[in-house]
């Protein structure tokens, strides 16, 4: 017997990690539906679309806009994952909700091999930060004329 599950191999963000980033800004979770439309809008999500009800007004929010993501998109699971990193602000670790949504969200992404830097932001095994920028070669350039 062979058991389905849903999520997609070629997915940079795994849908176990997208459940506990919709429970962790949904459900008991500090923002408001204003806030989680806000919180997407700002990482550049502003797409959704109806989709069943996720287990109350703030989850499905967030599923809305979790709807429209690409996750197979180097660009969006960067955004995602930035998004990801604001979350987590709200449940720093070691706070009092031990195995609260924070510490799930923080497992799903160790199990998904996504480790959080230092500084907040994260690393990703399927993402690069892509080659360093060039330098522009100023030698061709003129000087500005002045009137």
């Amino acid at each position: 017997m062979s058991v389905q599950v849903a999520g997609n191999p070629t997915e940079l963000i795994p849908l176990g990690v997208r459940i506990a980033v919709r429970n962790a800004v949904g459900g008991s979770g500090p923002f408001t539906v204003a806030e989680i439309h806000d919180l997407f809008q700002s990482y550049t999500f502003v797409q959704e679309v109806d989709v069943e009800d996720a287990g109350g007004e703030r989850r499905t929010a967030a599923e809305r806009h979790q709807a429209c993501i690409d996750f197979e998109s180097p660009v969006a699971a960067r955004a995602y994952l930035n998004l990801v990193s604001e979350v987590l602000t709200q449940y720093p670790m070691g706070s009092s909700q031990a195995n609260g949504p924070g510490d799930k969200l923080r497992r799903r992404l160790r199990g998904a091999g996504i480790t959080e830097l230092p500084d907040g932001r994260f690393s990703h095994p399927g993402l690069t930060e892509g080659p360093p920028p060039t330098p522009i070669d100023t030698d061709d350039l003129e000087a500005p004329r002045v009137s």
